[in-house]
């Protein structure tokens, strides 16, 4: 029992250590990058206007479909690219149909953003302006 344990520990670090080298390959996409990025920005404006749990909640799963959908994306064209290095109509298809999975997920990230933070915005910006007047 002893050694089937061990072993079994063994082999979830190096399942994780696998998911880390994945990370990193990933953040050296452009696209990734500039998601993380938007996602920082998303993080800071939650803080500064202090939404609610459920929001957070909201923002929080909105962000992780879109590093997901950019993740999948980059998988799916690194391996196109492995098997047909060469222009081909299919593999042009696959990756717009993967790309297309990022756009989803980022319009609808974009929509929840404005359904939470429009509303905040719009008091913040008219309580400033009270103030000035």
């Amino acid at each position: 029992m002893k050694f089937k344990t061990k072993r079994y520990i063994v082999k979830r670090k190096h399942a994780f250590q696998f998911a880390f080298y994945g990370i990193q390959e990933l953040v050296k996409e452009s696209h990734f990058r500039i998601h993380v990025l938007a996602a920082g920005m998303v993080l800071i404006m939650a803080i500064v206007l202090r939404i609610n749990v459920l929001e957070w909640v909201f923002c929080v799963l909105s962000i992780g479909l879109v590093l997901f959908s950019e993740a999948m994306n980059s998988a799916i064209e690194t391996i196109c690219d492995l098997v047909m290095p060469q222009r081909h109509p299919m593999v042009k298809r696959i990756k717009d149909i993967a790309a297309g999975a990022v756009l989803i997920s980022s319009v609808t990230a974009a929509m929840v953003g404005l359904i939470i933070f429009v509303p905040k915005l719009y008091l913040w910006v008219r309580e400033f302006f009270l103030l000035v007047k």
